[in-house]
């Protein structure tokens, strides 16, 4: 749990760091690739015990835990990435996740760091949706099951405003040259999103909205004009 001395992460830094200092020991008694998994699951190990002994308080910018947890994920990225340099990765995320700048209270996201390194090679891509249903914890039960939630087209955000342009389902290239005039100023204009995530409160959801910017933020979007809800996996047999 969060405390100022991250005794947890100090255990986790020290297995890293034996793993590491002991690499060409442990791959004569076993194969390279068994020390290799060994090592990057202490490192990963690492990272989740930096998260949860960090303090919970919403700091902004890069000290807070949220910009921790989008630069281990853009570094996730990046090593799948560089290590497979002919191979294309998709990551499937929430939109505040995936944006080129900012969310919350100033967090640098996932998007942003994968923007910065890879340039135009990193294409951001919104999933939006006008009406209908998705599975989402309860912040007041969150250790029960994922529940459906239901949400209406709406007024005032973004996607009711895609839903009222143009019927059905389709995709933006926001990269695309010579749009409208009226068209670009409004690409270029602060808007409001829809912000759902994994947990969300009973109730007050259908009232959560995120800033943006859709032509800053995004290189498309995706515009689905009803949503139904994912269907979980099966458990896996132990």
């Amino acid at each position: 749990m969060p405390g100022p001395d991250q005794a947890l992460l100090r255990r986790a830094e020290a297995l890293a760091t034996y793993l590491d200092d002991h690499y060409e020991e442990f791959a004569r008694h076993t194969t390279a690739d068994t020390a290799d998994e060994a090592l990057e699951h202490a490192r990963i190990l690492t990272r989740a015990a930096d998260l949860v002994t960090r303090s919970p308080t919403p700091l902004s910018g890069e000290h807070s835990v949220l910009a921790a947890r989008d630069r281990y994920m853009a570094d996730a990225v990046t090593r799948l990435v560089d290590d497979n340099a002919e191979v294309r990765v998709i990551v499937w995320a929430h939109n505040g996740h995936l944006t080129k700048g900012t969310y919350g209270d100033g967090v640098p996201a996932l998007g942003s760091r994968l923007r910065a390194r890879y340039g135009d090679s990193y294409y951001a891509l919104a999933l939006l949706f006008g009406k209908g249903s998705f599975l989402a914890r309860r912040s007041d039960d969150l250790h029960g099951p994922p529940r459906r939630h239901r949400v209406g087209t709406g007024i005032r955000s973004l996607e009711a405003r895609l839903a009222d342009a143009v019927p059905g389902n389709y995709y933006a290239d926001l990269r695309t040259h010579g749009p409208s005039p009226e068209a670009a100023q409004w690409l270029h204009a602060p808007q409001t999103q829809r912000s759902f995530g994994s947990v969300v409160p009973r109730f007050l959801y259908r009232f959560h909205l995120a800033p943006l910017i859709p032509a800053q933020d995004y290189d498309g979007l995706a515009f689905v004009a009803r949503s139904s809800c994912s269907r979980p996996l099966p458990a896996m047999e132990t």
